[in-house]
């Protein structure tokens, strides 16, 4: 059976590959494409969420793939691997309630601090997910700052991430703040103009980014991401700002903004939401761990050589696309991360020379005896001579590295895989460029 990749570099290749996943357009599925057979073994322990071909926020079961698209052009992104996190935000849909140490929205009572006077209005308009639970925040008809907040009562950490899906009403501008005292980030979101602007401490301004994303029917994701240590826990705060980009002032009382999807992740950069609604604490997502052991394995991989391609996309960039590991040399395998290749016991590394953040990649790489090249987006990245460069593979992890031994490593894609295809045999350098433009 020949692979149908659907464009005419494909068909150039004679090999005939012996695995091919397709995890995009109106056949992805998990299915091998080559035997017909379901040979990846696919877990996560909680429930998920990913974006459908219309834009809208749906919800993954326990164990069960997710398979993204953009919600702005409705394009099929692949399947989503990412890593387990967080959303330390209680009542996350509604921004309402309190939580479980005695902290909430809108309020402190723990350390006295005054209630806000900006109202929240609940239910108010359709949420990014389809239902009718997205509030309105309400200026305060005072003077003063106009914001709506959430003290946080988790762990210091180094490295926050806050996110709040907005849409604009009388209001179209919105700060997040994420931080403690005059220790924070943060960044105004501009919804009719689509920007993301820095407004914060000046000494963080090279250690955070911020981004817009838009969502069907006007819904925003506003994300600001930050590698800075606050030294205490953090506060989460949303404001209203006016022309002159003050957060106090004379508020009208009747000027809004809708709000939905609250997050506040203790790391550097965003994942997809983990709703929280309808309990007073923290809620995680576990990690998607996607692998091919046993006969599934052994049914299409050669220990003397083949070539691996992969079409993905990753958030950090930093992270395992796929790895081969061993069991009977507890200390060798090969693995691909989003922008080197590793093969042990060679000692051959292969380094990309491209940024692998913010678009998709495609790659092909050969591992096996002699000489073993990396390529990417049609250019050859590195290459080198590999006296013994793999053997006595056990497991394909997808969207991940391998540990010693054959098993699972935490350093997960964090982002989309479209297609995964391997060949038995070692490619000519001529077609894995034309694999990979």
């Amino acid at each position: 059976m020949s692979a149908e990749v659907g464009t005419n570099r494909y068909e150039q290749v004679k090999a005939v590959p012996s695995l091919e996943f397709v995890f995009t357009g109106l056949k992805k599925s998990m299915t091998d494409r080559i035997s017909g057979k379901d040979l990846i073994t696919f877990t996560r322990t909680t429930v998920g969420t990913y974006v459908d071909e219309n834009g809208v926020i749906q919800t993954a079961d326990i164990n069960e793939p997710r398979f993204d698209y953009d919600p702005e052009t409705g394009e099929s992104l692949g399947l989503l691997i990412e890593e387990s996190r967080t959303n330390s935000l209680p009542y996350s849909n509604t921004l309402t309630g309190n939580g479980a140490t005695g902290d909430g929205w809108g309020k402190n009572t723990s350390t006295g601090l005054p209630t806000t006077e900006v109202t929240l209005q609940p239910n108010a308009e359709i949420a990014p997910d389809g239902t009718f639970t997205a509030s309105k925040l309400i200026q305060a008809p005072t003077a003063g700052l106009q914001r709506w907040w959430y003290f946080n009562f988790a762990p210091r950490a180094t490295g926050w991430t806050g996110s709040i899906f907005a849409k604009a009403a009388e209001s179209d501008r919105i700060v997040l703040n994420v931080g403690f005292g005059g220790a924070s980030v943060q960044a105004i979101f501009d919804l009719s103009n689509v920007t993301a602007t820095y407004n914060g401490n000046g000494t963080y301004t090279s250690n955070t980014t911020q981004t817009i994303t838009p969502y069907p029917n006007g819904w925003y994701k506003c994300s600001i991401s930050t590698t800075v240590d606050f030294g205490f826990n953090v506060y989460y705060q949303l404001y209203f700002i006016d022309e002159n980009n003050n957060t106090s002032f004379q508020g009208d009382g009747v000027s809004g903004i809708y709000v939905w999807g609250a997050q506040l992740e203790q790391a550097t950069f965003p994942t997809s939401y983990i709703p929280t609604d309808g309990t007073p604490g923290c809620i995680g997502r576990g990690a998607d761990v996607a692998s091919i052991t046993g006969t599934n394995f052994s049914s299409w991989y050669n220990n003397s050589g083949g070539t691996f391609y992969a079409d993905c996309n990753s958030v950090d960039g930093v992270n395992g696309v796929f790895s081969v590991g061993t069991s009977t040399y507890p200390n060798e395998g090969l693995s691909y991360d989003f922008s080197s290749f590793n093969s042990i016991p060679a000692d051959v590394v292969l380094n990309g020379t491209f940024n692998p953040v913010g678009s998709p990649h495609k790659f092909a790489v050969t591992s096996q005896t002699g000489t073993i090249s990396l390529y990417a987006d049609g250019v050859l990245q590195d290459t080198d001579t590999a006296t013994n460069a793999q053997r006595d593979g056990v497991i394909l992890v997808i969207g991940n590295r391998s540990t010693y031994g054959g098993g699972i490593s935490s350093l997960y894609l964090n982002g989309t895989i479209s297609r995964i295809t391997y060949w038995p045999v070692r490619l000519a350098d001529t077609y894995l460029q034309e694999l990979t433009q």
